[in-house]
């Protein structure tokens, strides 16, 4: 579970709990879901709403930049 992850489907928001689960509800339509936390990167995913779903998404954990390399020739 990703806990805190910043949550967006076009213009409505939300934010990850410590089960790594979040509910938002919308009316029917099309919507681009992006997730984003530092650290994560998940791909956005289409949706098309008609009715209630769940959607699980995968991110991939991105390695930190090393700080230092700046001050190392």
């Amino acid at each position: 579970p990703l806990a805190d992850a910043q949550v967006r489907l076009g213009a409505h928001r939300a934010i990850t709990a410590a089960s790594g689960r979040t509910e938002v509800r919308l009316a029917k339509g099309r919507y681009n879901l992006h997730i984003w936390k530092v650290g994560f990167d998940a791909p956005p995913t289409a949706l098309d709403l008609d009715s209630d779903i769940t959607v699980r998404v995968e991110a991939d954990i991105v390695p930190e930049e090393n700080a230092d390399r700046a001050w190392r020739a």
